[in-house]
């Protein structure tokens, strides 16, 4: 039971190793739960639902030499909401869709206390990408190409 309450913990919580004075990092587990007309396009094994992963790198801008009210640094962020595999028909080949999110920010965060230890409140301020993308391909993969087996022709070559 107490692997099952930490493991939940990681979930709602980001890993995080910080020291006040001179840099943080944190890793982030991810889930979004995708709505309306985006819900009904994506239809994966967990019912729609992303999963990924995020991580945040903060630096003092004082370095060791003392206490800053704020840090800087970068936050990157990955959701992968499955993908969609159409089968090939007489006219098309098989297409694969693939549904991702990437955010990519610069970071400050305003520490809204001076203790260096215990709970001390914050406020984060991004600026940056978020990107929702969909990309469709012809979907192959190696066996199919080396022994070209279900490949609808697009060219036909008649010997007389």
């Amino acid at each position: 039971m107490k692997k099952l309450t930490l493991f939940c913990l990681l979930i709602v919580f980001r890993l995080s190793t910080s020291a006040q004075e001179s840099d943080q990092f944190s890793l982030q587990l991810n889930t979004a739960f995708p709505i309306k007309e985006f819900k009904q396009a994506v239809d994966n094994s967990i019912g729609g639902a992303a999963v990924g992963f995020g991580t945040t790198v903060l630096f003092n801008p004082k370095g060791k030499k003392g206490y800053s009210p704020a840090f800087f640094g970068a936050d990157f962020s990955y959701m992968t909401f499955g993908r969609d595999k159409i089968k090939s028909t007489a006219d098309a080949p098989p297409f694969k869709t693939t549904f991702n999110y990437y955010a990519i920010n610069g970071i400050t965060r305003v520490f809204l206390s001076s203790r260096e230890t215990g709970f001390v409140p914050f406020i984060d301020g991004t600026i940056g990408l978020k990107i929702f993308n969909t990309r469709t391909k012809i979907d192959k993969n190696v066996t199919h190409i080396i022994l070209d087996d279900n490949q609808p022709c697009s060219y036909k070559y008649h010997q007389r």
